[in-house]
């Protein structure tokens, strides 16, 4: 019995197979609640994976980031700080060599002029009031400020129409032409907040901030472009980063399938931004919170800090301040501020670190599930247990390491959760399929085998079912056959009851003998006992403990069992054994069925017992059996005959004991025995029928053996054989 028969296999191979082409299925149509649950185990390995392989920051990276931390409000004020404050604060930024100012704030109302409220109060003919109003007009200081350098104002754009566009747009990054605009799937925006025209007017640089989180909320795409009627704005940090490395012209880099166009990333002069058809980058994590230089605002506001750290950066300015700051969770850290998602995306494109999910990725992972779906769903059913789980967890820990490999050398993103789910589904549907087939097998073994084999035998079997055949095969085994001797004479001498009790009282403890010798219980038929070595389990020793349990039977009954019975009812059982090649296998009809072993072997056995009665002796056994088991047991050699229906002659030899019982005058009475047989082979009657007569008379438990040889070598006297004679004695019954 084979653990996964052609059956079982075939049904094993259609089910994965199902499983594969549903699982590729589900990658083509993307259902909402296969999406939802995938998107979120692709979240959690992407999250882990980022944390632990993102590229780290260069040491001399060109960004920073000015902090309006709590001790900086603190020192300064509560927030919003006065444009005055404000435009100190961009001042000593240029001044300290800034090449770029971008601003994480907005800026979309005027401030108030405190001159201008005062002198409302005032008569009107007040003198200088035009130019005390200009003193006290801070948005002009700070468009003053602004304007002394590359500065990048914050946009927010907001997806719905519902209020009416706050502040001034800055410059488009383009416009799309009427084709671009219809097949393009950019986000397009409803309304926008923005800062107030005088500031748009002095620097014309404008990026949004919005983010685009996750639908766990995580923060892990952020938007490059968004579109605003027909024009299409940069974020923040690529207009910082545009201004900063003096960017000539930024490009859509698309591509037309099926008329449409779609986006596949953005072209800064000589670098390429790879993003998806919505616009959006893989934010470039460069690790924890505060891994760039935090610089507090205060400590620029009070001269505090060198100019290295600030000349020739682009500097963000944001908040980390609990009460204003922009935080959000994301891939990387659980809390991440705003501001510095920027500067990531920022060092990303500076640095050319810009990890991307390919456009191809999905087809590759279509590819891996039917390569690796067609390998397991046709190998792993033929493994173990133990090798299918290594392959299993071999393969994979493989696609995470591939998937490490790409995005740490080439900065791509596989999604190599649907693989990894369909190796383990079938991982796991092999394991329970076979613990279902193996206690099913287990079920059928102790039916099949239950009255037939012992129980410590029964879990050999169950523990090694890939080696069982039941089908049916032809191979060397060994068989016996146990008959009690008189047994006629003995039941009529008692009633039903009484066969029943003697019947029972004797097969049990030989059959235990059997079973401890390991052997198969074949059946019983009356007082008659059939079993056989070498199967089901493979048992090389066959023959051996065959002939050992022989022996050790018909000391268990002088020993034990014939002690209490009555002289009457003593009970003695001739043995007929054989080894020879066997038909074994479940046998019979689809009413009754049997393990069973058939052929000419098995029928030589029985006659050997049969023909134990002929010699007066308890036990036979054939020329194969004894070739095998010779150097084990002391034997006698009974004779060489030729029985019905067989033209090939044979020895048969009766084992006496195991040869480490084996005593002085045992050696002595074989050596003796072969003697006068040798004798009558040779055809010397004189010598051994004295031979013969002396046997008889030393040993008159072996008079009926001797006694036939004797009746044979008068016979031969009379009778001669012919010359080439060897010494058969042919059987002319049954």
């Amino acid at each position: 019995m084979k653990l996964r028969n052609k059956s079982e296999s075939f049904w094993t191979t259609v089910i994965g197979s199902i499983f594969v082409i549903f699982t590729i299925t589900l990658m083509f149509f993307q259902p909402p609640l296969y999406t939802s649950w995938m998107s979120s185990l692709e979240n959690w390995v992407y999250d882990f994976t980022i944390k632990k392989y993102h590229r780290p920051l260069k040491n001399n990276t060109p960004i920073a980031i000015v902090d309006i931390d709590d001790k900086s409000l603190k020192e300064i004020g509560r927030w919003p700080w006065s444009r005055k404050v404000i435009a100190d604060l961009v001042t000593k930024l240029y001044d300290l060599g800034a090449t770029v100012v971008a601003f994480d704030v907005l800026f979309s109302e005027p401030e108030k002029n405190i001159a201008e409220e005062v002198f409302k109060t005032l008569p009107s003919n007040t003198p200088d009031l035009e130019k005390i109003k200009e003193t006290f007009d801070y948005d002009a200081l700070l468009a003053k400020s602004l304007g002394r350098g590359e500065s990048v104002l914050a946009t927010v754009f907001l997806k719905h129409n519902l209020m009416e566009p706050v502040g001034a747009l800055p410059s488009p990054l383009l416009t799309l032409t009427p084709e671009e605009a219809n097949h393009l799937e950019i986000p397009k925006m409803g309304s926008y907040v923005s800062n107030i025209a005088l500031f748009e007017n002095v620097t014309s640089f404008g990026g949004f901030i919005n983010a685009s989180p996750d639908e766990d909320g995580v923060l892990r795409f952020t938007p490059l472009l968004l579109r605003y009627e027909n024009n299409i704005y940069p974020s923040l940090a690529l207009k910082a980063v545009e201004q900063y490395l003096l960017i000539d012209s930024i490009k859509l880099k698309t591509t037309v399938y099926d008329d449409h166009y779609i986006l596949e990333g953005l072209q800064l002069d000589n670098t390429f931004i790879p993003t998806d058809r919505l616009g959006r980058s893989l934010i470039p994590f460069r690790g924890k919170p505060y891994t760039f230089n935090y610089i507090p605002a205060e400590s620029v506001l009070r001269d505090k800090i060198k100019r290295s750290e600030i000349a020739n950066k682009i500097i963000f300015i944001g908040s980390s301040a609990a009460a204003i700051s922009d935080i959000k969770p994301a891939a990387i850290s659980p809390t991440f501020f705003g501001v510095e998602v920027h500067a990531s995306i920022a060092s990303g494109i500076i640095d050319h670190y810009t990890p991307y999910i390919p456009s191809w990725a999905k087809g590759t992972s279509i590819f891996l599930i039917l390569i690796l779906g067609l390998v397991y769903v046709l190998l792993i059913p033929r493994l173990g247990a133990f090798l299918s789980t290594f392959i299993t967890i071999s393969t994979v820990a493989g696609l995470l390491s591939l998937n490490i490999a790409l995005l740490t050398k080439y900065e791509l993103i596989l999604p190599v959760i649907p693989p990894i789910l369909l190796i383990l589904i079938l991982q796991s549907f092999d394991t329970i399929f076979g613990y279902f087939l193996e206690s099913h097998q287990k079920e059928e073994i102790k039916s099949m085998f239950g009255q037939y084999v012992p129980p410590e035998y029964m879990n050999q079997m169950i523990e090694h079912s890939t080696d069982l055949k039941v089908d049916g095969e032809s191979k060397e085994l060994t068989v016996l056959f146990a008959d009690i001797k008189n047994f006629t004479t003995i039941s009529e001498k008692l009633d039903a009851k009484g066969i029943k009790a003697l019947l029972n009282n004797m097969l049990t403890p030989m059959t235990q003998i059997i079973f401890d010798n390991k052997g198969t219980v074949d059946k019983y038929v009356g007082d008659m006992i059939m079993a056989f070595w070498g199967a089901p389990l493979e048992e090389t020793q066959h023959a051996e403990h065959a002939v050992r349990a022989a022996l050790k039977m018909n000391k268990e009954l002088d020993a034990t069992i014939n002690k209490t019975l009555t002289p009457e009812t003593q009970l003695h059982l001739r043995f007929g054994i054989n080894t020879g090649i066997m038909n074994v296998g479940d046998m019979g009809s689809k009413f009754r069925r049997a393990y069973t072993v058939l052929g000419d072997s098995v029928n030589f056995a029985s006659r050997l017992e049969q023909i134990c009665k002929y010699y007066g002796i308890s036990m036979l056994v054939g020329e194969q059996t004894w070739e095998k088991t010779k150097d084990l047991f002391l034997y006698r050699k009974i004779d060489k005959v030729k029985v019905k229906g067989k033209e090939t002659a044979v020895n048969i030899y009766e084992p006496i004991c195991p040869k480490e019982e084996q005593s002085p005058e045992l050696s002595q009475k074989v050596q003796e025995h072969e003697e006068a047989l040798q004798k009558y082979q040779e055809q010397d009657w004189g010598a051994a029928e004295q031979l013969f007569t002396k046997l008889q008379s030393q040993y008159p438990q072996d008079k009926e053996l001797y006694q036939l040889y004797l009746d044979r070598v008068k016979d031969y006297q009379v009778n001669p054989p012919p010359q080439d004679w060897d010494g058969t004695y042919t059987f002319t019954k049954k």
